[in-house]
């Protein structure tokens, strides 16, 4: 109750609850529900969301149902047009919430609560892009067909090609992410625009992934844009017919992604140089510099990391270069190369992507070395991004030095820094980090480091903090 922001105190109850055990789970789910009906509508819609789909996770049934029947009945006095959106996005969640524990008639309930909302959208466009996002949480193949047909027959209502192109567009690509390519197909070819060509080649793409090959090579080939056809094909796996293609693109940039997507897709690194070549013929220096970034990040991933190291070298805008060495830094990083992964960190310009790139190496150092993590974590400029890192360190700590950590984690950065860690900690302990939340989270704003603001001793015993009694010794926190 010491968090001033109820949003972020249901968002501390919730992280508490998810590791929860026994009893502690419902009564913290108790508080979390009390909590979430007592926002403004559209934030009750969403908190009550989230609280029905903890509640689903941890096998609470009756509770999830009552919760999805408070959510269905609050979203009928949706009347504002700007809270509609919000509304719909959170009964999506409610609905997968129920099929998660297998309550048909209410995800049923949910989906047609939620239709009805579509209804009242201004723009047809809109109602066909909501029916379409629908279909995709629907977890029913035929009530995900139905809702497909039914933003199909709306968009055919549209007059305005380039509108209607962008609705079928839309449901298409709908029907491709749930590979019902009986109606993808025909979505995506009904388009008369030049948007057609692009929506038969995510089809393509999504069937290559599904493996129907056989039946995307036909579609492939009846793609009129080259460039659109050659990556449809690279897709397919038809690299060098695709690659021949893409060599009809004239604009210089739009070459370069191409080709790092047929290197991302074959791991060629002679294609990198190709779409190196292409870059170099890029007149706009920020343009080529971005373009530069692009191809060191694919090639980065790709594995090649000596290759995107000297493109980052050829890269001359501050901000591209940032983008390129941050992901060389997470490649490292991934390749489980901590020392590299921090030479890059500790290279870039930027406070908040140096920030970020430090606390990620932090977060794999802390288990293993701890003190050496706190060196680089306490290197950190940038507040949020050191709180991260030092609840990373209190994540990996035991007793009090978790709960010294977790509070300084709470007064450089965030408080939900520390969320990692409340679980963890008993019951008098919570409350002593949330009593020093409070001093800084007062005002419901707390985004600026407020070092200042935190009591330098929380008074605890060591019994509070670890569970087992151990005398009246003070836990110093300063």
């Amino acid at each position: 109750a010491d968090v001033a922001d109820p949003h972020d105190r249901l968002t501390a109850i919730l992280a508490v609850a998810r590791t929860a055990g026994g009893a502690r789970v419902g009564e913290l789910l108790d508080q979390a529900t009390e909590l979430a009906g007592a926002g403004p509508l559209t934030e009750r819609l969403g908190d009550l969301a989230e609280v029905a789909a903890l509640a689903a996770d941890v096998g609470d049934l009756e509770r999830t149902g009552v919760l999805l029947d408070r959510i269905a009945g609050l979203a009928r006095s949706v009347v504002d047009p700007d809270q509609r959106e919000a509304a719909l996005s959170d009964l999506r969640a409610a609905a997968t919430a129920a099929g998660s524990i297998g309550d048909v008639a209410r995800r049923a309930a949910l989906l047609d609560r939620a239709v009805d909302v579509i209804a009242h959208l201004d723009y047809p466009e809109d109602r066909c892009e909501a029916l379409a996002d629908l279909a995709e949480a629907a977890g029913d193949p035929d009530r995900a067909a139905s809702l497909l047909d039914a933003a199909a027959r709306l968009a055919g209502t549209i007059t305005d090609d380039d509108l209607q192109g962008a609705a079928l567009a839309a449901v298409s690509l709908a029907a491709a992410r749930l590979g019902d390519f009986s109606r993808a197909v025909p979505f995506a070819q009904g388009i008369r625009t030049e948007r057609r060509d692009r929506a038969v080649a995510e089809v393509v793409r999504a069937m290559a992934a599904k493996g129907d090959a056989d039946l995307a090579e036909p579609l492939a080939r009846s793609i009129a844009d080259p460039g659109l056809r050659g990556r449809a094909l690279v897709a397919l796996g038809s690299v060098e017919e695709g690659y021949d293609l893409l060599r009809t693109i004239t604009d210089p940039a739009e070459l370069a992604r191409a080709l790092v997507e047929v290197a991302v897709r074959t791991s060629a690194v002679d294609v990198f140089g190709k779409a190196l070549k292409a870059v170099e013929h890029i007149s706009h220096p920020f343009h080529r510099d971005l373009a530069l970034s692009t191809v060191c990040e694919a090639a980065a991933g790709a594995g090649y990391r000596e290759y995107a190291s000297a493109v980052a070298r050829m890269i001359t805008d501050i901000h591209c270069q940032n983008r390129a060495v941050a992901a060389l830094s997470e490649a490292a990083l991934d390749d489980g190369d901590v020392d590299r992964a921090l030479a890059f960190a500790r290279s870039l310009t930027d406070p908040r992507t140096r920030g970020e790139r430090l606390a990620a190496v932090v977060d794999v150092m802390a288990a293993d070395d701890p003190a050496a993590a706190r060196e680089v974590a306490d290197s950190i400029d940038h507040p949020p991004s050191r709180g991260r890192a030092l609840a990373a360190l209190a994540n990996a700590a035991t007793g009090t030095d978790a709960l010294r950590l977790a509070v300084s984690a709470i007064a450089v950065g965030h408080w939900t820094c520390a969320l990692r860690v409340l679980p963890r900690l008993s019951r008098p302990a919570l409350r002593a980090v949330l009593d020093a939340v409070a001093v800084i989270a007062k005002d419901g704003t707390p985004t600026e480091p407020q070092a200042t603001a935190l009591p330098g001793r929380v008074r605890l015993t060591l019994a509070d903090v670890t569970g087992v009694h151990a005398g009246d010794t003070e836990i110093d926190l300063g």
